[in-house]
């Protein structure tokens, strides 16, 4: 598999300059976001966090394995959170308030007591935000944004959206009889914060 690769031309314009091939870890990372969404949530994942952060402090070679799939995945979920917030962003007088607003949207491995299947569901509706702001990028572009510094700005959070839409390439576009009301619940409440 092979992703875009971009940079920005002598006008300050994204082009893509070529493509790198995905590595098999990274393939397998893009096919198994859900499963590290439901292995890196919920109580489990949190009381073996809290046993590798106590005992692996202590005794850090007895830890080395035990919960080496749950922390990977913990901190593969903080990593795509991280990078989605940034791609999904847009207003930047108040970043703070809506990149907190943004992390509704995402499986939280800090929420211990959530559902880890509802958590990986927010996956998919992550994937449709992503997939309508991108598309909303595109459309002020070709309508043409009037200020350059705009333009850019669309441009590079279209890249960041890529990168995002990537990771989550495994992700189903919807699940039979639709998602959870917790993560519905979730989603109204982002919205409501973000007007």
């Amino acid at each position: 598999m092979t992703i875009p690769v971009y940079d920005k031309n002598a006008n300050g314009d994204t082009i893509q300059v070529g493509e790198e091939k995905l590595s098999a870890q990274d393939q397998s990372d893009i096919i198994d976001a859900m499963d590290y969404a439901i292995a890196g949530t919920g109580p489990w994942a949190a009381f073996y966090a809290l046993i590798d952060n106590v005992v692996g402090g202590v005794a850090p070679g007895v830890m080395k394995e035990t919960f080496k799939d749950t922390m990977q995945a913990r901190q593969y979920l903080n990593a795509i959170e991280k990078l989605g917030r940034s791609a999904l962003s847009v207003n930047p007088k108040f970043a703070v308030t809506e990149l907190n607003q943004l992390s509704a949207l995402f499986p939280s491995p800090d929420r211990i007591f959530g559902r880890p299947e509802t958590q990986a569901q927010k996956y998919i509706a992550l994937k449709r935000i992503a997939k309508k702001q991108y598309k909303r990028n595109l459309t002020a572009l070709t309508e043409g944004v009037l200020d350059d510094t705009i333009a850019r700005n669309l441009e590079s959070k279209n890249v960041e959206i890529e990168r995002l839409l990537d990771l989550l390439a495994g992700v189903p576009e919807d699940l039979p009889g639709g998602l959870s009301e917790n993560v519905l619940n979730d989603l109204k409440s982002a919205m409501k914060a973000n007007k």
